[in-house]
């Protein structure tokens, strides 16, 4: 628990210290809350809250957490989250230092990682194409995972993260595609690499300001059984700047 406790405060010191100092040099952090719930086709109910920041000194602040709930049941007992802190080589720039702390239910299973993401629709000689397609790629590599119980690794992942606007001129950007591959390479105990995915692929819908109606394609190779699911409930999204 010692451990847990550690990597929280250093995540969150970051971030307060990142916005003090935005606070004294008037800086103004931009970012967003985004909510969603989903009833899934495998007979369990999620609560996801995304939660962005992008601050001072070429800063950024991410994290995603699942609250999932059992079969049959709308109690949310499982948890899941990514603690993200990343910092930009250049502003504005396409490549990004990157540090990942997992934490999910469960004994001696988190993991902290550090690697390299690339903006994809950032590089010059394809940034004009991805603009006016309304589409962005973000292509992260995992170079080190340091685990809870298990010895350190190497190369453990690569993480896919898309967003597409569909007919943005016709529809204002009231409808959009986005997800999420995480493609974890897996060491047997033979010495042979396997690929596993954990995937998900949502379109959403606007009915109202920053309220949306939802569908979610999943796939989990980790689970033992359905691994394959679909999601559909609502999502309510806040931006924010100035804060």
């Amino acid at each position: 628990m010692l451990h847990k406790g550690l990597i929280a405060v250093f995540f969150v010191s970051i971030f307060f210290s990142a916005s003090s100092q935005e606070v004294a040099t008037d800086y103004r952090n931009t970012g967003f809350l985004d909510f969603n719930g989903y009833y899934d086709t495998r007979e369990f109910s999620t609560l996801t809250l995304n939660m962005l920041a992008n601050l001072k000194n070429k800063f950024q602040y991410f994290s995603l957490t699942n609250f999932e709930g059992a079969k049959h049941s709308s109690d949310l007992g499982q948890y899941y989250t990514e603690q993200n802190v990343r910092w930009s080589i250049k502003k504005n720039g396409p490549f990004i230092l990157s540090t990942q702390w997992v934490s999910k239910s469960g004994a001696k299973n988190d993991n902290l990682k550090f690697g390299l993401m690339v903006n994809t629709h950032k590089l010059s000689f394809v940034k004009d194409l991805f603009t006016r397609l309304n589409f962005s790629y973000a292509l992260s590599l995992y170079t080190i995972q340091f685990n809870e119980g298990s010895p350190t690794k190497l190369f453990t992942q690569l993480e896919h993260v898309y967003k597409f606007y569909p007919f943005s001129k016709r529809l204002k950007k009231r409808a959009y595609i986005a997800g999420f591959a995480d493609q974890s390479f897996v060491k047997r105990d033979d010495g042979s690499v396997n690929t596993e995915w954990v995937t998900e692929h949502q379109l959403g819908i606007e009915m109202l300001k920053n309220f949306y109606a939802i569908v979610e394609y999943r796939i989990n190779d980790f689970l033992s059984s359905g691994n394959y699911g679909l999601g559909y409930g609502l999502e309510y999204k806040i931006n924010f700047a100035g804060l």
